[in-house]
């Protein structure tokens, strides 16, 4: 159970290919219009058909070889399987089922029906009004699914995932179908092998698994799937393979224990990737990501044989059913049966390891899921259980800590992983290199002074970015795909206000399709006052490298002649604004079909605030160079459909380096969630980001903006009534009404989370905690600790600075006039009024037509003060 549950974490590479239709579980089909057939035969199987038959069918006396009866039965297989895989349906109306065939036929060549009715193809093997094949209970892919006891086709794809001879899987898919759960006299004629034949290749997963079947059953592929020669998602780089070598190596020490060794790196190597992106290695890469572990292992030591004979090849990387319902990544295994029950039973530091707690708690959520007792089955449903717990650590160390424990490695072949420390240059080789490159770094910035006199930013920056080429290669690092723009006015039916899912300062975003797969597009302007240029450049930058499942991913670009487009991955449940916030008044937006505005629940706000701290983390600690993003607000914390957070719009993030403390900019963002020391001087740290981040919890608490103009005057500042409660010892005034039913179930995690958010908003900036910090915080695993004294800072306080402000002054307040001064003491604060709620000549209705227009426009780089 050891090794084969170190494979989960190196298993079923599905990438970003949609969950199949059993998966996702049943749902009536719409229904099929009489004489309209819901089949597509492709080109590309049309032309592989044709390749078999003679082009002089229509001749008197055409010769016909079984081969292209064979091959036309593959193009009926292939058009019935995609319709099954996306509805479930496996049979026709009998007008349906007959206006197929001539469809077929017209598809394939003019006048091709007498060769179709001559191969015995005609409609009575689609309709369902020929008789059901298998029985009446047997009508629908879920039908073949549930008569299995929920595992179809469940381990069968084993014997046909890249066969060279068929008899194995053709015995196994035989025997599977006659095995459900029906009348054994049907289930064993060849009509309704015929009929579970379709049913279990639509219901295979991944691609590659269903073309395994198909493959055998029809000598076609369902979807022709070209192998990468690179791979790209892991990165073997940070693993160590010292241990591999000493068990699997010459010296043979424990060598009982080599495969899981083997297992276990590649379990790193998935888990890391897993975490940052939320999915698998995408399938086409499996067979180049074992190679380049094959070729590591080579390097280290380890001879080709071990590999084999640990039966490394890329099948466990496919390949996950067992679990009832969760049969691939992307369907996620509730947490109370990964962590939530027994806590975190595989963390080293709980004394887990040697007593076998750890991995008994992962044996009864196999057992479980599986619902079976057959031990192949079990073991690959541990497989998918063992690689979504892993993948929830955001650390390679912590990652190779759990699987220590779980597999409990005897001394000195623990895993291990190699440190930024490690991998880093030696001093003596940083100068031999700095002295050697040095007269070339003279000469390279010599010609870049001269060329960069002779050419505009613009022009600087569509050449930067290799305007016209497919791939951006100016760049290292950079891979999107370069759109023509009348390729996204038709993904976006010309820009259409009826498609605008947002807007801000310096352009709109719209819905959009690209091959069949929804998209966002962000069209910038190019006029200079709008600063679209920076904000182009700075997203490129900072997002065309970036990989992590809690970031939005930048798909592709495009340089218009008027605008600058971004496209980025699609989001089902819009921004937490959508859902926290009542809707404002104007223009109304796009809603996707399928989403809507719901209520978010105690829960939900706790998974979204952790998952943009997450997102947050990854941007302040590796990234390199880091990045700071400056805007974090509601509406820049996307949904996805699951309502996993990921933050977005990049537009205004500025990239640092190590040896940065803190950058000078020119003040842009969102008045609200804007950091009082970098309003103020422009001085921006990821403390700057965390502020934001601190109202962003206020606002999850109290579920409402941070500045509400025509609230009761001593609510109308989010953080100042904040402060105000903490001071009376009432902090739970500031929940959500909506949210009171929660409190006897989360009151102290509301608690923690509402004095956590006050951490993040204290005007000393060191006092703030860093976003590792918080994550530590809100996941329990760190104490919160008691508030500090400071300063209350409202945008009406920011707006009339004292002559003698000093950013650097220790508690912060060093200068400023007007400030509302807060003492905390055994956590209560004394509080006096901003200067805003004395400007009674300001009423409320004018501050909220200030507010709304700020909120909109939100503040661009060197616009605000």
């Amino acid at each position: 159970m050891q090794a084969l549950c170190l494979l989960a974490a190196f298993v079923l590479s599905v990438g970003r290919v949609s969950t199949d239709y059993v998966v996702t579980g049943p749902s009536l089909a719409p229904p099929i219009p009489p004489g309209q057939c819901p089949y597509v035969f492709k080109d590309v199987n049309i032309k592989y058909a044709q390749g078999f038959c003679p082009t002089d069918f229509q001749a008197k006396n055409p010769v016909f070889s079984t081969s292209c009866c064979n091959a036309l039965e593959g193009l009926i297989f292939q058009s019935r399987v995609q319709l099954a895989n996306e509805t479930g349906v496996l049979l026709l109306p009998q007008s349906s089922a007959d206006a197929c065939i001539k469809a077929a036929a017209q598809a394939f060549a003019p006048g091709a029906e007498q060769l179709f009715a001559t191969c015995g193809i005609n409609s009575t093997l689609l309709s369902i009004e020929s008789g059901a094949p298998c029985g009446t209970e047997l009508l629908t892919v879920y039908d073949f699914w549930e008569a299995s006891g929920h595992s179809f086709p469940g381990i069968v794809g084993a014997s046909c995932f890249q066969a060279s001879d068929c008899t194995a899987c053709m015995t196994q898919v035989n025997r599977k179908i006659a095995s459900l759960r029906g009348n054994a006299t049907l289930l064993s004629s060849p009509a309704c092998q015929a009929l579970g034949q379709i049913a279990m290749t639509a219901a295979a997963y991944p691609v590659v698994v269903a073309n395994g079947i198909s493959g055998c059953v029809r000598k076609v592929p369902i979807l022709k799937l070209d192998q990468s020669p690179v791979c790209e998602s892991l990165d073997w780089d940070e693993i160590d393979f010292s241990s591999a070598a000493l068990s699997c190596g010459p010296a043979q020490i424990r060598s009982d224990r080599c495969c899981d060794l083997i297992l276990g790196i590649g379990g790193q190597a998935h888990s890391i990737y897993a975490n940052r992106t939320g999915h698998s290695i995408p399938q086409d890469q499996v067979q180049a990501c074992v190679a380049a572990l094959n070729s590591r292992l080579v390097k280290a030591g380890v001879t080709t044989s071990v590999a084999e004979r640990c039966q490394l090849g890329p099948f466990p990387l496919l390949f996950a059913v067992g679990c009832y319902n969760y049969s691939n990544y992307d369907a996620r295994i509730p947490d109370h049966l990964l962590v939530d029950g027994a806590g975190d039973a595989c963390n080293p530091n709980q004394g887990n390891c040697s007593n076998s707690i750890c991995q008994t708690q992962f044996d009864s959520a196999s057992a479980f899921l599986a619902n079976s007792s057959d031990p192949q089955v079990t073991n690959l449903c541990g497989f998918l259980v063992m690689s979504q717990y892993l993948a929830r650590y955001d650390s390679l160390s912590e990652i190779t800590a759990r699987l220590n424990c779980f597999v409990n490695y005897p001394a000195p072949l623990a895993l291990g992983f190699v440190t930024s420390k490690s991998r880093a240059l030696t001093m003596s080789a940083i100068a031999g290199i700095v002295s050697a490159c040095t007269v070339v770094l003279l000469i390279l910035v010599a010609i870049t002074a001269v060329v960069c006199k002779r050419r505009s930013l613009k022009e600087g920056l569509d050449e930067c970015l290799g305007r016209g080429s497919r791939q951006w290669t100016g760049m290292p690092g950079l891979m999107l795909e370069s759109f023509s723009f009348s390729t996204l006015k038709r993904a976006t039916k010309n820009f259409s206000e009826d498609r605008l899912l947002g807007r801000g300062g310096s352009g709109k975003v719209f819905m959009g399709e690209l091959r069949g797969n929804l998209v966002a597009v962000k069209v910038i302007s190019r006029e200079p006052a709008a600063g679209g240029s920076k904000e182009f450049q700075n997203e490129v930058l900072s997002m065309a490298r970036l990989r992590h499942r809690h970031l939005v991913s930048l798909e592709g670009c495009c340089n218009s002649p008027r605008h600058y487009i971004l496209v980025y991955e699609f989001m089902a449940n819009g921004s937490l604004d959508d859902h926290l916030y009542p809707p404002k008044g104007g223009p109304a937006h796009v809603v996707p079909e399928g989403s809507q505005t719901r209520f978010l629940d105690w829960p939900t706000r706790m998974k979204i605030a952790l998952g943009t701290a997450k997102g947050l983390t990854y941007l302040h600690e590796d990234c390199n160079p880091r990045i700071l993003h400056r805007d974090i607000k509601p509406s820049n914390i996307l949904l996805d459909s699951d309502f996993e957070a990921k933050v977005a719009d990049f537009g205004l993030a500025k990239l640092t380096t190590d040896g940065d403390t803190h950058l000078t900019a020119s003040i842009a963002g969102t008045w609200g969630f804007m950091a009082p020391e970098y309003a103020a001087s422009g001085r921006l740290t990821d403390k700057s980001d965390v502020y934001s981040f601190g109202v962003v919890l206020l606002t999850l608490v109290a579920g409402r903006r941070p500045i509400e103009p025509l609230d009761v005057q001593d609510k109308v500042y989010l953080i100042e009534w904040a402060w105000t409660l903490a001071e009376a010892d009432a902090l739970q005034e500031l929940l959500d009404v909506r949210l009171t039913s929660a409190l006897k179930e989360h009151a102290a995690a509301i608690d923690n989370v509402t004095r956590i958010a006050l951490l993040c908003i204290h005007s000393s900036v060191n006092l703030r905690p860093t976003m590792v910090e918080c994550i530590r915080m809100l996941t329990g695993t760190a104490p919160v600790p008691a508030l500090r004294p400071g300063l209350i800072f409202t945008p009406s306080s920011l707006a009339t600075p004292g002559p003698s402000s000093d950013w650097n002054s220790t508690d912060g307040s060093a200068g400023w006039s007007g400030l509302s001064r807060g003492v905390l003491s055994n956590q209560s604060v004394v509080s006096g009024h901003s200067m805003l709620s004395n400007q009674s000549s300001l009423s409320k209705i004018e501050l909220a037509a200030r507010t709304e227009s700020i909120e909109a426009d939100d503040l661009e780089p060197g616009t605000g003060t």
